[in-house]
């Protein structure tokens, strides 16, 4: 629960790819995404996808320079939960 609201979820890897400021791929400017996010860190984001051929790795998303990967689910990375859906 946060903000009055109970829907929060981890996105997917999309989701959170469009997340990423736009002049590395994404939907929003710089400015756009401080003012959404004040506390956006410049590091790695896990989305909810898991790796197709290995339940045990999952997508991130580097909010530092946009690069997508996949990694063991065991390191410590940031999470930006979503609502509806997102």
């Amino acid at each position: 629960s946060l903000a009055g609201y109970t829907d929060w979820q981890l996105p997917d890897k999309e989701t959170l790819q469009q997340m990423f400021a736009y002049s590395e791929g994404g939907h929003y400017s710089q400015a756009e995404l401080q003012r959404m996010f004040p506390d956006v860190r410049s590091s790695r984001y896990w989305s909810s996808t898991t790796f197709l051929f290995s339940t045990s790795l999952a997508w991130f998303v580097n909010f530092n320079n946009g690069y997508v990967s996949n990694s063991l689910r065991s390191p410590s990375n940031y999470v930006r939960c979503v609502r509806g859906g997102k």
